[in-house]
């Protein structure tokens, strides 16, 4: 028995011609693009060009082919992102880190209100301890009295030579007799009115001992005061 050739249209030197439809009434078109699973996995490993290909696959094709050839639905995955866009002069919060590494502001300190000095009085033997050694007594602050007996070119505009004593002393027929040489040390402006043979009140603070020659060609060392406030009560010239 012969076997019927095909009809040599149907075979041509390009090859074999596209086989029939598997079943009456099925589309002979071209296939849609299909997404196989591996593709699904290399892409979905890069968050945007991943979901970028998902996206245009199920639009293309909506379905993936597994590896016996059976058709799989492919479930799209989904993600929320909230941006927050700050208005027009409002400036976002630092958040984590940034939150934990900001420097706290510094409060300013208050202001120091200055130390209000005490001056104590001077007993006769305390003034004695003092004059023996007034190195002992540096910073410590009294009240003495006293009578000027040279304020001139040679001692200067800021200091003054004087005899002092602990107590008050009462001017009598222009004589008044404080035991103590000593030097005083102040301003300009504090001592601007004073003169020789005024008798004063001054409040003082002990700088120490202090050297100078004497007119006479020796040396002596004396207590010396920095002078807080004076005011005069009298005068022996």
């Amino acid at each position: 028995m012969t076997t019927p050739q095909p009809p040599a249209s149907q075979n041509g030197p390009e090859g074999l011609q596209p086989p029939p439809p598997p079943f009456p009434g099925a589309p002979t078109g071209p296939k849609r693009p299909t997404v196989t699973s591996k593709q699904v996995r290399l892409l979905t490993s890069k968050p945007f060009i991943g979901v970028a290909a998902l996206v245009a696959g199920m639009v293309l094709g909506g379905v993936a082919t597994s590896g016996d050839n059976k058709t799989q639905p492919i479930a799209m995955p989904t993600a929320t992102v909230t941006v927050t866009v700050p208005s027009v002069g409002e400036t976002l919060a630092p958040t984590g880190s940034e939150a934990a590494t900001e420097e706290p502001a510094e409060t300013p300190a208050p202001p120091s209100t200055p130390v209000k000095k005490e001056y104590k009085s001077l007993s006769s033997r305390t003034f004695k301890l003092l004059v023996k050694d007034p190195d002992s007594y540096i910073g410590k602050t009294y009240v003495v009295y006293g009578e000027i007996t040279q304020f001139d070119a040679a001692t200067g505009t800021d200091t003054f030579r004087a005899d002092t004593g602990p107590k008050k002393l009462r001017i009598s027929y222009g004589y008044v007799d404080y035991p103590q040489n000593s030097f005083l040390s102040g301003t300009d402006s504090q001592l601007k009115k004073l003169v020789e043979g005024d008798c004063f009140k001054a409040k003082v603070t002990v700088l120490g001992s202090y050297s100078y020659d004497t007119q006479a060609g020796g040396n002596t060392t004396v207590p010396l005061f920095q002078v807080d406030s004076v005011s005069v009560y009298g005068s022996t010239s």
